[in-house]
């Protein structure tokens, strides 16, 4: 028990610093789900949650709105909640070596991303065309998703040179028209 009461000292003490610092180090404590102390960090710049075993970024990260870095790379991270909507200060997204099959569309809102690294990541969505492209492209994809999640009807695919129309297109049940003009597509395949 003492190990344990050190350890959570430890761990008062680093969030207190991070008050003054702008910069929390919560890099390799076990941690299995993401604080939702931390979550109230508004004036939080840089924050670093890599080598732990959470399994999703929650909706806990909504009111971060002032962070800049975050590093959670080396985790079991499977979701990330759609409210990273609201990390529009975000330039820098590290997530490698994770559980991620899918983007959140709505990360598209964090439109000052600069740096945003997948690797070794089982991703289906966006397509690893898309994420070959680079950032802008990645970024351009998921606006298209969220513009037609939020507007419901039309999903707007051309010019992104697809070579298959994506699986998330068939999960998409407010969809009605789907617009690939300007593609890579030898056939018209739609699972679902």
């Amino acid at each position: 028990a003492v190990k344990g009461a050190k350890a959570i000292l430890e761990y008062l003490r680093t969030v207190a610093k991070a008050y003054q610092t702008g910069t929390l180090d919560l890099g390799g404590i076990h941690l299995e789900a993401f604080p939702p102390d931390v979550g109230t960090l508004s004036a939080l710049t840089r924050l670093k949650v890599s080598d732990n075993a959470m399994t999703e970024l929650s909706d806990d990260i909504k009111d971060m709105v002032s962070l800049t870095h975050l590093d959670a790379r080396r985790n079991k991270l499977e979701k990330i909640s759609p409210e990273i909507r609201q990390l529009t200060a975000l330039t820098e997204l590290l997530l490698d070596k994770n559980q991620l099959t899918e983007l959140p569309p709505s990360i598209a809102h964090c439109s000052r991303l600069r740096q945003l690294s997948l690797d070794d990541n089982p991703l289906v969505s966006p397509p690893p065309k898309v994420i070959a492209k680079g950032i802008m492209r990645i970024l351009e994809y998921q606006r298209r998703f969220e513009v037609a999640h939020v507007n419901g009807d039309l999903l707007d695919l051309n010019d992104l040179d697809l070579d298959e129309v994506p699986v998330e297109v068939t999960k998409m049940e407010n969809i009605h028209s789907l617009s690939l003009v300007g593609n890579n597509l030898e056939k018209l395949l739609i699972k679902g």
